[in-house]
């Protein structure tokens, strides 16, 4: 028997073979009570406007297995990927321009440099709370973390 609780209306238990990988199914909208066969099998949970989480496994046998879900919020991932990847390059290019004006006596460089770390510094800055309220976190019945959510995706 499988409980799954979500903090997010309209969410799915979703699973897919181990074994033969393929498309997660939809199984069953959270919350809920089902009897499933879970051995071999992965697991996942996911709504609209909430980070996927990772994927998780139920352990097999006898009893309920119960997982609470927390779900994060999808666009404030969406927005701390997007101030991660322009903070950083930014902050690198102010490091760079400031090196290039202690190197060439330049106080125009210098200043560039160091308004370009700051801007790269805040934008990394603001990154950080909003990645955190973006993640799912996934606890087993005895509140033991089993998943997050999903890897960051490649640029």
């Amino acid at each position: 028997m499988v409980h799954v609780g979500v903090s997010h209306k309209d969410a799915w238990l979703e699973m897919r073979s181990y074994v033969d990988g393929g498309a997660f199914q939809r199984v069953c909208q959270a919350p809920c009570d089902l009897k499933l066969q879970v051995e071999g099998r992965e697991a996942r949970v996911s709504a609209s406007g909430m980070t996927t989480s990772n994927v998780f496994r139920f352990d097999g046998g006898d009893g309920t297995a119960g997982v609470r879900v927390e779900g994060g919020s999808a666009s404030a991932r969406r927005a701390g990927i997007v101030t991660l990847a322009v903070g950083i390059p930014v902050a690198l290019l102010g490091m760079g321009l400031f090196a290039q004006g202690k190197v060439k006596d330049s106080q125009a460089l210098t200043v560039a440099g160091v308004a370009g770390l700051a801007a790269g510094g805040l934008s990394i800055g603001v990154s950080l709370p909003l990645l955190l309220l973006g993640t799912t976190h996934v606890k087993n019945s005895k509140g033991s973390l089993i998943a997050l959510s999903g890897p960051l995706p490649a640029f």
